[in-house]
């Protein structure tokens, strides 16, 4: 049994082996769950690019398989955290029996000492966040109050509720955008937020509240925000160095900033993120309005964000650094497409390094019909390679610009597959 300084009354068994890779089940194009197994299903695999069959036994030929090339999650991560052993664990069925509170965690200090009258696990997830930031550069913690919850959705509509609990705020974001701010913002448990397009805000900056994404979704883009005097959410899911270069990752210091497990270790289905507040009073409303609707986070769902975080934190600087590892791959397929698209007439990258990969289509070649949009004619070339992608406008570009958005972040055989059909597209 082992056990660790931060988690001494969770009791670990052997590492379990949850997924298998390279398995003579799967022909090492792929993994399987074993908890499926354990729950009664036959083993089935998920098999990567054009990788098919109940063992991945059987590789579709390139032009008759489908590539869904439209969700940013850096999905290639699995193969890191999957090696490293310090995250498995085996939770016993008397784990969360308890109700716990990781949604109020302490003001966030470097040297926090230990309190064996608390919850070990929230201190343990405290310290991980606080040493993820300082490893990672990329925001200071120092005088900032952690707030959780489930995912930046919620993260993001606890902020939007605390900052018009005082009276009625306009909520903006300049486009490109991610295309959830606006229900968020309907939705945020408040009669006093409204999503105000750029035409309606009002004079008085005191009354809007402005969500900047930086680096940006979906350009990867470092835009400024719009305005000096607003009041700020500023959206930092995807500053992080395994996604930009070390130079475009400063120390950020904003009044209210959110990250999250998806867009850092592509971990979507945790549900997991936190902001950095600097303002005691927000801090205190997000974390009442999240309480009041959630009541907390789940106990297991706080230890395997812990030791994820953790397993960050101890690799950084060593020849397993988490986030060197992850830039170097990202990086190498942003410039492996750039030089594609290079001499290419026809398709232009729109999009710096980063997440999303955006392509600029300049011409209507293939047009179901004359009236089609340049975007759904950009959209039906890639389809006719059988390659997934989004509409720009889904983001707010205009349909006239002719722009979709692709990721690059899947799993290698997968993106192997994406980069062959990009090529028969620019006929490379």
């Amino acid at each position: 049994v082992k056990r660790d300084n931060w988690t001494a009354n969770v009791y670990w068994d052997d590492v379990q082996q949850w997924t298998r890779e390279s398995t003579p089940e799967c022909n090492g194009h792929g993994y399987y769950l074993a908890v499926n197994e354990d729950l009664g299903f036959p083993m089935q695999c998920h098999c990567f690019g054009c990788w098919a069959g109940p063992n991945c036994e059987t590789e579709t030929p390139l032009d008759e398989c489908n590539i869904s090339a439209i969700d940013p999650e850096l999905t290639y991560q699995w193969k890191w955290f999957k090696r490293h052993e310090s995250i498995y664990a085996t939770i016993p069925p008397y784990y969360g029996m308890h109700y716990g509170n990781f949604v109020s965690l302490r003001k966030a200090s470097s040297s926090s000492p230990f309190d064996s009258s608390r919850n070990p696990v929230k201190h343990a997830l405290e310290k991980a966040i606080v040493d993820l930031h300082r490893v990672a550069k990329n925001a200071k913690t120092d005088g900032y109050h952690i707030v959780t919850g489930m995912g930046a959705h919620q993260i993001l509509s606890a902020a939007i509720h605390a900052l018009s609990n005082d009276g009625p705020k306009a909520v903006y974001a300049q486009k490109p955008c991610w295309a959830r701010f606006a229900p968020i913002a309907r939705s945020a448990n408040t009669l006093n937020a409204t999503w105000t397009e750029a035409d309606a805000l009002p004079s008085d900056m005191r009354a809007v509240v402005e969500i900047h994404t930086t680096p940006n979704n979906p350009d990867n883009k470092l835009i400024p925000a719009a305005f000096d005097n607003s009041l700020k959410i500023t959206d930092r899911v995807y500053h992080w160095p395994n996604q930009k270069l070390p130079a475009d990752v400063p120390y950020a210091d904003d009044d209210l900033m959110v990250f999250s497990m998806s867009k850092l270790t592509s971990h979507p289905g945790l549900r997991f993120g936190w902001a950095l507040v600097k303002d005691p009073v927000i801090a205190e409303r997000m974390k009442t309005v999240i309480s009041d609707v959630a009541q907390n986070i789940a106990d297991v769902q706080a230890l395997q964000v812990t030791k994820l975080l953790q397993a960050v934190v101890t690799a950084n600087g060593t020849e397993d650094d988490f986030f060197q590892w992850s830039r170097a791959i990202l990086h190498g397929r942003f410039k492996s497409i750039e030089k594609l698209l290079s001499d290419s007439d026809d398709y232009s990258l729109a999009s710096d390094f980063g997440s999303f990969l955006l392509i600029k289509c300049h011409t209507r070649v293939a047009c179901a019909s004359a009236d089609d949009s340049l975007e759904l004619c950009c959209q039906q070339q890639f389809t006719s390679v059988k390659l997934g992608t989004r509409l720009g406008s889904r983001y707010g570009y205009p349909a006239s610009d002719g722009i979709i958005m692709m990721s690059t972040g899947d799993y290698q055989e997968t993106f192997d597959a994406e980069f062959e059909k990009l090529k028969q597209l620019v006929g490379q």
